[in-house]
């Protein structure tokens, strides 16, 4: 499976890049920079997101870069992912360009939560009798579309975030990853 998606992924940035290296043999690669802060939800979770990424405009159609930002939501926590972004622009020559936006890396969660049950007499144990401990790597990735009109970004996404869970009770350690999907809307900004 894994081989297939890489191949149909390389395929379709060869694909589109043949096609527009006929066009314009002149043009130059530019910098280019997008700041997008916004809101996702999904699977009875929602939070807020920013990501800066950073990277290389070529043919005003193709944009690659690398990506960095941070999120915090109800059931992903907080979390810190580092990504490689591509962006390819429909560009007709009008001044909303709209594009087609994939994201795929890692994803740093860091979030603890304690759980601490009361017996029968309604006492606290001393002790968390059960403890989540969600941090590690984990998987984020996304797919969306947007436009741009002159700096200003819109995008709108699904994606996908999985994050280390360990559940530790006193009579067992339960390791795992939690799976996040969902939708996502960002506002911003791009140079």
């Amino acid at each position: 499976m894994k081989k297939f998606i890489v191949l149909t992924i390389s395929l379709l940035l060869l694909s589109i890049h043949g096609l527009n290296a006929q066009e314009d043999p002149t043009s130059k690669p530019a910098y280019r920079f997008f700041n997008e802060y916004g809101l996702f939800a999904g699977r009875a979770s929602f939070g807020i997101a920013g990501i800066f990424v950073n990277g290389v405009e070529i043919d005003q159609t193709h944009f690659v870069g690398i990506g960095t930002g941070y999120d915090v939501g109800l059931l992903e926590g907080q979390g810190i992912p580092l990504f490689l972004n591509y962006r390819y622009f429909f560009d007709k020559g009008y001044k909303i360009k709209p594009f087609m936006n994939m994201a795929l890396g890692t994803r740093w969660a860091s979030w603890k939560e304690y759980q601490v049950f009361r017996d029968e007499d309604g006492h606290y144990y001393t002790e968390p009798f059960c403890r989540y401990k969600r941090e590690g790597l984990g998987i984020y990735s996304t797919f969306g579309v947007g436009f741009t009109l002159k700096a200003f970004s819109f995008t709108t996404s699904i994606y996908y975030r999985a994050r280390p869970e360990v559940k530790v009770s006193p009579d067992q350690v339960i390791d795992g990853m939690r799976h996040c999907t969902g939708m996502e809307i960002k506002v911003g900004f791009s140079l």
